[in-house]
């Protein structure tokens, strides 16, 4: 292996060789090579026997701060909201922007989140700015997609563009070219009436959330914990609601005074994110806006309720929100979270079938009926009707290679569910009997 002063002249060897000498990627390449020396540098993992819980002064309850007061505008005015928008969803078997996604009812997420924008500044008389931050991969799609739209006063910056490396080299890859609520406004009152320069919200951790980022204080100072920073051996602690019972919800304001004054000397910790990319072993070198509550001594963590987050990680998350545990607020163009079904599921859909939204689409072309449902696994090429409830655990599979239903207004309760091919002629006959049904007549019930 080279010396660390080898790789870093390999390194900026390296940039040299890239056709693109522009501005922005002269900008990124000095980015990468503060990235870089970290890397090379600092451990990437952290003492686990040096944090602790987060002190009880450095943490707040949204629900226990004063109301907004509404006659405040100029609060409003000195705020400016920047949403991340550079994932490409490939999770969800997504080439384009994730954002673009259908969510409900014909809006895409990106839909939801322009026309709630607009809807808050309507409602109180401000023009707050809305940006996106985009990647590389998805800029030009977003773009396209709020010109069509008419979405003109969105603005948009592009993050910067870094190399991967090559994991057995630990230097860039030379072909790494292919695609690969009215609440808040408390949160704005709060910093400018108490000087606080970074909020960070967090909320409950549950058992779909063991991934996520968490909060801790190493030597008096905040810090933010992301998974690929826990040694090997202490993932099982990091992962468990027990030990860690809140996690960040990405939802992260900043005083741009602050910022302005720190930039300089801003500094978060290196993140090793370990990758296979088309066989090949990659790292990719990140570091988070999370990781960079460390720079501000008044940062504040604010707890707040699970109806401000709503992950959509994988095509099950997508799912979840579509389903009657989450309703679209048509006035306001939020989603709402149907307490009273429950929380969230887990949900495991057959890798080998369901591989994008667009294959999701086809099997479940209408709204589940999620009540209390706990888990949900779906095995092999099932495609389900009208009006199906869940509750429970639940596991529907198919066992032939031919497409199986789930008929209309089964409802499913703690049970392994055997989906059958529906015949062509009792299928049109049962679509006769079920047009003809007169309305209130009860379901066909499962077990």
């Amino acid at each position: 292996m080279p010396s660390k002063q080898e790789l870093k002249e390999k390194l900026i060897n390296f940039f040299s060789r890239q056709e693109d000498q522009s501005e922005k990627a002269r900008n990124d390449a000095d980015i990468f090579c503060g990235l870089y020396s970290q890397f090379i540098e600092e451990k990437h993992f952290i003492d686990w026997n040096s944090w602790k819980f987060l002190d009880a002064k450095r943490q707040v309850t949204l629900k226990d701060l004063p109301t907004f007061d509404e006659k405040r505008t100029n609060i409003l005015n000195k705020l400016a909201v920047i949403k991340l928008n550079g994932g490409l969803g490939t999770t969800m078997g997504c080439t384009k922007a994730k954002s673009l996604i259908e969510v409900r009812e014909g809006y895409s997420f990106m839909d939801l989140a322009v026309l709630e924008h607009q809807k808050m500044c309507e409602t109180f008389g401000v023009d707050t700015p809305l940006y996106l931050m985009n990647s590389f991969y998805t800029d030009d799609d977003t773009k396209a997609y709020l010109a069509k739209k008419g979405y003109n006063k969105v603005k948009t910056f592009v993050q910067s563009k870094c190399p991967r490396l090559d994991a057995a080299t630990n230097l860039p890859i030379e072909d790494d070219t292919q695609q690969w609520g009215d609440d808040a406004f408390q949160i704005v009152q709060l910093m400018i009436d108490q000087n606080v320069d970074y909020v960070m919200e967090c909320t409950q951790k549950t058992h779909v959330d063991v991934k996520g980022g968490t909060l801790i204080e190493i030597n008096n100072q905040m810090m933010h914990l992301e998974m690929p920073q826990v040694p090997p051996e202490n993932l099982p602690d990091f992962c468990s609601t027990k030990v860690f019972k809140i996690f960040n919800t990405n939802n992260i304001w900043v005083n741009l005074n602050a910022v302005k004054k720190l930039l300089p000397d801003i500094k978060s910790e290196i993140i090793v994110n370990k990758k296979n990319v088309r066989g090949r072993e990659v790292l990719q070198l990140e570091f988070s806006i999370g990781g960079c509550i460390k720079n501000f001594p008044n940062a504040l963590c604010v707890h707040v309720e699970r109806n401000r987050f709503r992950p959509v990680k994988n095509l099950g998350d997508l799912l979840s929100l579509r389903s009657s545990l989450c309703d679209l607020d048509r006035d306001t163009f939020k989603i709402h979270h149907n307490h009273e079904m429950g929380v969230p599921p887990v949900i495991s859909l057959d890798a080998s079938i369901y591989t994008s939204v667009d294959e999701v689409d086809k099997r479940f072309p209408y709204s589940l009926i999620m009540n209390h449902c706990t888990e949900f696994n779906v095995v092999g090429d099932v495609h389900f009707g009208k009006n199906i409830q869940l509750t429970g655990k639940v596991t529907v599979e198919s066992k032939s290679e031919k497409p199986a239903t789930v008929p209309d207004n089964t409802v499913l309760k703690d049970e392994e569910f055997i989906a059958k091919i529906l015949e062509k002629k009792r299928a049109e006959c049962r679509s006769v009997e079920e047009y003809e049904q007169p309305v209130g007549s009860q379901s066909t019930t499962h077990h």
